[in-house]
């Protein structure tokens, strides 16, 4: 069933990327602010849009860092103390935001962050090859500008061996507020999550799907990680689905597909014992 489930659900994928507004880019020509991806970490929060990349150290001991793209400076701490304000909220560390063609923005926040001579006046172009160094760690995040929100980095940098591997996350069962084994759920209301304890932002994959015997039951795309956020619970999980469990069999199907393009399957069968009746000793 999932065979047959999945060629629609990757016309779904396609649908779904339109219409959450992300624009489609030139990703070809993009590169991640740095090399050293074997860094890579989100910062703080459950499920975050933002990401924490160490830099190459040059000679002087400070962290390297460039642009994604080319593009156009809109914001730079560097620049007048009143420029961009209305733009961007300013904040106490330093920050660059740049502009690309596509309608994305790049975000780039480090300690005491120093940007070529060129960058620092309104309008300014800036190359993958113009330096940003900084004093440490530079945190780095994507905004589409058409939708004002973040995206993950993931959908429009390249792949990369330094990257976490994104994949299925570890699923489990809730009923009646407590955790519960699959093979342990008895009838009435259950729901699929992803426990709190297993929730990694940086290996979530680009969308999951739920057939719930044969059926589709839930859609879920990790791309906005603001739409992530607001599935988790206040016991820190990532809610997937609820479903009323019957006596009987009943079979999860589920399909995630990573940012490559590359797809990843899993069933979980769950049977639900008849109730026993209330005169059993």
């Amino acid at each position: 069933m999932i065979r047959r489930g999945a060629r629609a659900t990757r016309i779904l994928l396609i649908l779904g990327v339109v219409m959450i507004g992300v624009t489609t880019v030139d990703a070809e020509t993009w590169e991640w602010p740095s090399d050293e991806l074997s860094s890579l970490r989100t910062e703080g929060g459950t499920v975050t849009p933002w990401f924490v990349l160490e830099g190459a150290r040059d000679r002087d001991g400070e962290d390297v860092f460039r642009p994604v793209a080319p593009g156009e400076v809109i914001y730079s701490d560097a620049l007048a103390p009143d420029y961009g304000r209305a733009l961007v909220v300013p904040r106490p560390d330093d920050r660059l935001v740049v502009r690309h063609d596509g309608g994305m923005w790049s975000v780039y926040r480090g300690g005491n962050m120093r940007v070529p001579a060129g960058a620092r006046s309104p309008e300014a172009r800036v190359t993958s090859a113009s330096p940003v160094r900084t004093d440490g760690p530079v945190i780095f995040s994507m905004l589409d500008a058409s939708e004002m929100r973040m995206v993950s980095p993931r959908a429009l940098l390249p792949e990369s061996d330094g990257l976490p591997v994104d994949e299925m996350p570890v699923l489990g069962f809730r009923q009646n507020g407590e955790p519960v084994r699959a093979r342990n759920l008895v009838a009435g209301a259950a729901e699929l999550v992803v426990p709190g304890e297993w929730l990694q932002p940086v290996t979530l994959p680009r969308r999951m799907y739920v057939l719930v015997d044969g059926l589709l039951a839930a859609d879920i795309s990790f791309l906005v990680p603001g739409d992530v956020s607001a599935r988790v619970t206040a016991d820190g999980d990532l809610f997937i689905l609820e479903r009323e469990l019957d006596p009987g069999l009943t079979q999860f199907e589920i399909e995630v597909e990573r940012y490559d393009g590359t797809t990843e399957s899993r069933t979980i069968r769950v049977r639900v014992p008849e109730p026993l009746p209330l005169d059993t000793p």
